[in-house]
C-alpha cells in the first residue's frame, strides 16, 4: 500500500486499489472525519474565548488555503497539471470564503458557507470522486480532511451561536455565485473541463443519473435543484425564528 501513498491523480490507477464508494473503509473514513474533524473541534471551539476563537478560525482558513496551494504547486512542479485542476469548484469557493472570514468575519462569507460550500463538501465526502484511489494516499487523505474542514467551519459558528443562517441574504450569495458559475461554464467550453460538474455529473454521484435524464436541460435542472436544497436548508431556520429572536454575534 505504501507504493500508492504518493500516487498522483494524473498517474495510471490500477484496478482494485481504491477504497470504494460506500465500502466499509469509506464509511469508517466518514466516521473519523465526523468525529475527529467536525464534532471534537466544534466542542473545543465553543469552550474558547474570543481570542482563541479568532485564532482557530484563522488557522482553519490558512490551513485550507495552504493545502490547496501545496497541491496545486505539487502538480505544477511534477508536470502533471491539467486544466481540470483549476481551483474553480464549489468547494474551492468555500476555501476562499473561509480564508476571508478567518481574516475578517462577515455575514456574506458565512452565508455562502452555509448555502453552498457546506452541502457541497458533504456531497463530496459522501460521493467522493476519488474513491478509485487507495485511502492511504496523500491526496485522498487531503480530500477527506479538507472537505471535513469545510463542514467544520460553519458548523462550529452555528453551534457557538456566532452565525444564524438567513434566507434573506441569498440574493447577495447569488451575486457571488452567478459570475463564478459563468466563469466555470465558459472555461468548460474553452478548455473541455468539467468545473463545478456543469458539463457532466460526477461518476457515482446523484448528478450522473440526473444529467443522463435531463440531457440539454441539465444546467437549468441544477438551478432548480439548488433552490430545492435551499428550501430544505432554510426552512428549519425560518420556523425556529418564530420562537427565538436572540441576536447572533459576528466576530
Amino acid at each position: 500500500m505504501d507504493d500508492y501513498f504518493w500516487l498522483r491523480e494524473t498517474q495510471p490507477i490500477p484496478d482494485g486499489i481504491g477504497f470504494g464508494l460506500f465500502s466499509a473503509t469509506h464509511v469508517a473514513a466518514l466516521g473519523v472525519v465526523l468525529l475527529g474533524v467536525v464534532v471534537l473541534p466544534t466542542l473545543g471551539y465553543v469552550r474558547l474565548g474570543d481570542v482563541g476563537r479568532r485564532r482557530m478560525r484563522l488557522t482553519i482558513g490558512c490551513l485550507l488555503l495552504g493545502m490547496d496551494i501545496v497541491v496545486q504547486t505539487t502538480y505544477v512542479i511534477t508536470g502533471d497539471y491539467t486544466p481540470q485542476m483549476i481551483p474553480l469548484e464549489l468547494c474551492s469557493l468555500g476555501v476562499y470564503v473561509v480564508f476571508i472570514d478567518g481574516l475578517k468575519p462577515n455575514l456574506l462569507t458565512r452565508e455562502i458557507m452555509y448555502s453552498l460550500s457546506i452541502w457541497g463538501a458533504l456531497a463530496a465526502l459522501v460521493f467522493p470522486d476519488w474513491a478509485n484511489r487507495p485511502l492511504w494516499n496523500i491526496f485522498s487523505l487531503q480530500q477527506f480532511f479538507g472537505h471535513g474542514l469545510l463542514v467544520l467551519y460553519p458548523v462550529m459558528l452555528m453551534v457557538a451561536r456566532e452565525f444564524r443562517p438567513d434566507w434573506r441574504r441569498l440574493g447577495r450569495v447569488l451575486l457571488v455565485l452567478a459570475p463564478f458559475t459563468l466563469l466555470c461554464y465558459v472555461l468548460n467550453k474553452v478548455l473541455g473541463t468539467n468545473l463545478m460538474f456543469l458539463a457532466a455529473g460526477a461518476p457515482g454521484s446523484p448528478l450522473e443519473p440526473i444529467q443522463a435524464f435531463a440531457g440539454a436541460l441539465y444546467i437549468p435542472l441544477l438551478a432548480r435543484l439548488l433552490l430545492l436544497v435551499w428550501v430544505v436548508e432554510y426552512t428549519p431556520w425560518v420556523l425556529a425564528s418564530r420562537f427565538s429572536r436572540n441576536p447572533v454575534a459576528v466576530g
